[in-house]
């Protein structure tokens, strides 16, 4: 996990229904992989339509910049505390099970 902030700026008035789960997941597998936000996988629901799309690309900035600014929004704050230990646990099962793959991926 990086304490690093991948996100970019926070673009206002951003805030979709497309699914805020999903956003979450973002969150999640910046931490897990150490990657930027915009190489996290898009839901295939939402990857479908461009309008969904480029919301969920604002939606996804917009929350990880908010876990990145949790000192000044309690509930991201604790969501971050919920979730590490989550995400350390879901790193950790990762490495333990490396495979090496077989077929085209």
């Amino acid at each position: 996990m990086s304490d690093r902030d991948p996100c970019g700026p926070v673009v206002a008035g951003a805030w979709s229904s497309t699914d805020p789960g999903a956003t979450v997941t973002v969150y999640i597998w910046t931490q897990v992989t150490q990657g930027q936000h915009e190489h996290a996988p898009c839901p295939v629901h939402v990857s479908e339509d461009p309008v969904r799309r480029r919301e969920w690309t604002i939606q996804r900035r917009n929350i990880c910049r908010l876990f990145g600014e949790s000192d000044h929004h309690p509930h991201y704050r604790q969501l971050k505390t919920l979730l590490h230990p989550l995400i350390a646990q879901l790193s950790d099962t990762i490495d333990r099970n490396k495979t090496p793959r077989s077929g085209p991926w």
